[in-house]
């Protein structure tokens, strides 16, 4: 997701993705774009700091506080580059900080390695790396989920737990 005031910008953006085959969705300021972010989950956020309405550092704000978007990377890329800015930028959340005029190659670059990560991150978050089955938290949240869904509903909820005697042998 590419968040601009700047019709050039998103453009600019857009087409650096599109080189290599990477969707991008666009919104023109911070409150379209956590509509987005709640809805559609993107794998990254793009987000320039001079927004209307919600800067671009308020946004990086709330996408960190909610608990469903907080692992989401977000890249801040903007024409604003002192370092103050800079600090602002990463202690805000920003994974990372590009300044404006930047090149394709290098965004496009820096988008796959964070989405790469981010999705290494979710891995582990989701299985346990000796046995390969989901992790304790992964199942809880899962359980939640269902449950939720199944009173949501009105639909019956079967859970099954299956205990290994003796596991430590396996390992």
């Amino acid at each position: 997701l590419a968040v601009d005031g700047d019709e050039a910008g998103l453009r600019l953006i857009n087409w650096s993705m599109a080189r290599d085959n990477l969707d991008i969705q666009r919104a023109r300021n911070g409150v379209e774009a956590m509509k987005m972010i709640r809805t559609d989950r993107p794998d990254l956020v793009i987000t320039e700091i001079n927004l209307d309405g919600m800067s671009g550092l308020d946004l990086i704000g709330k996408i960190r506080k909610n608990v469903a978007t907080r692992l989401i990377p977000v890249l801040v890329v903007t024409d604003r580059n002192s370092m103050k800015d800079r600090i602002e930028g990463v202690r805000a959340g920003a994974n990372n900080y590009i300044t404006k005029p930047f090149h394709p190659a290098e965004l496009s670059a820096i988008v796959k390695t964070e989405i790469e990560k981010s999705r290494a991150l979710q891995e582990m978050l989701i299985y346990d790396t000796l046995t390969g089955a989901y992790t304790r938290r992964y199942i809880f949240e899962r359980l939640r989920e269902e449950t939720r869904r199944s009173q949501r509903n009105v639909e019956p909820l079967c859970l099954a737990i299956i205990d290994l005697d003796h596991f430590k042998n396996l390992n």
